[in-house]
């Protein structure tokens, strides 16, 4: 797929998107289900493009070098390693033993409510 085809499809579903936002009170199923078909219609064009992101990193890795272009860059991350920790685990120690000094170093927060889309 071209550039070109792949803006007018962006187009496409950019117009697609404003006439349901100015669509008076569609219901949720029927906007559910828009979006969906939207998606499946995108498909094609998102698997290329994803082809194309790792050609891009598989040739930059190799490469060494990151490129940039106008619009456009690929630069390289250094790899690191990450520590994780076993929270249940650690609740469960905790629980165990109250005065531990590892207690201090919990935080908690609160997350607000947030809807998760899955389109099949």
């Amino acid at each position: 797929m071209t550039q070109d085809e792949l803006m007018v499809l962006t187009d496409d579903a950019m117009v697609d998107a404003l006439d349901l936002l100015e669509a008076e009170e569609v219901p949720i199923g029927e906007l559910l289900d828009d979006l969906r078909v939207a998606k499946e219609a995108l498909l094609p064009a998102l698997a290329e493009v994803k082809i194309m992101e790792a050609e891009v990193k598989r040739r930059v890795l190799a490469s060494g070098e990151a490129v940039h272009v106008p619009g456009a860059s690929a630069t390289i991350r250094a790899g690191y390693s990450r520590a994780r920790w076993d929270s249940k685990a650690l609740d469960t120690y905790l629980l165990l033993h109250e005065r531990s000094p590892i207690r201090k170093f919990r935080s908690e927060s609160q997350v607000a409510p947030g809807v998760t889309i899955k389109l099949r």
